[in-house]
């Protein structure tokens, strides 16, 4: 936000720094908190440009009182670029061994083109989380997130050379998964990572 170097939160819980080469999808949250400065100590150490913490969609995140019936919704989004997006959402009221609780469901699929000539992005996301009254005094917030990117990374012209100029070329590539993939499963293990040197930029 300031051009200092953040942290994301997700539901209190620090998440991994893609260093903005991923897009931080917000749609299964209902509401960010932005902390300004260096973060205060009881949360660790931290970046000096603060922190968003994002709060997941749950059965009671929104108005902080538990869903009074089922309730959800679905939404697609289209446009001219080439934009393909759906979601789905479902919560509601529970009770758990006499104890009121609620639940949560969201998920989100995205199969895009941009107005970036050959960028294609390809998003698959599911988050569900559990809230329930232990006593009339303690909460329990349980959950998960799922996510799958496939993408480009950051879009645009950033090496702009004379022949882009004069003939509108213009130089660009992905990087060959092939050498970090070795076993070919589509990801990226810590093990696969150690091998290929890479482990410092993802601890």
């Amino acid at each position: 936000i300031r051009g200092d170097t953040a942290d994301t939160y997700f539901g209190d819980m620090k998440k991994l720094n893609n260093a903005s080469n991923l897009k931080t999808i917000i749609g299964a949250s209902d509401g960010v908190t932005i902390v300004r400065g260096p973060p205060s100590a009881v949360l660790g150490a931290g970046s000096v440009g603060g922190f968003m913490n994002y709060l997941p969609k749950s059965a009671r995140a929104l108005t902080g009182k538990y869903l009074e019936g089922l309730t959800g919704k679905a939404s697609a989004t289209f446009d001219e670029w080439g934009r393909r997006v759906g979601t789905a959402e479902v919560g509601g009221p529970l009770s758990l061994f006499g104890r009121r609780a609620g639940f949560y469901v969201y998920t989100q699929m995205e199969d895009s083109k941009t107005l970036y000539v050959g960028q294609h992005v390809k998003d698959i996301i599911a988050q569900a989380t559990m809230t329930v009254d232990l006593t009339d005094s303690l909460r329990l917030d349980i959950g998960g997130n799922y996510q799958h990117h496939e993408g480009t990374g950051i879009a645009g012209w950033n090496r702009v050379t004379q022949d882009l100029v004069d003939h509108g070329t213009y130089q660009t590539g992905s990087p060959d998964f092939s050498l970090i993939d070795t076993d070919h499963n589509g990801v990226a293990s810590r093990a696969e990572l150690y091998n290929a040197g890479l482990t410092n930029n993802y601890n």
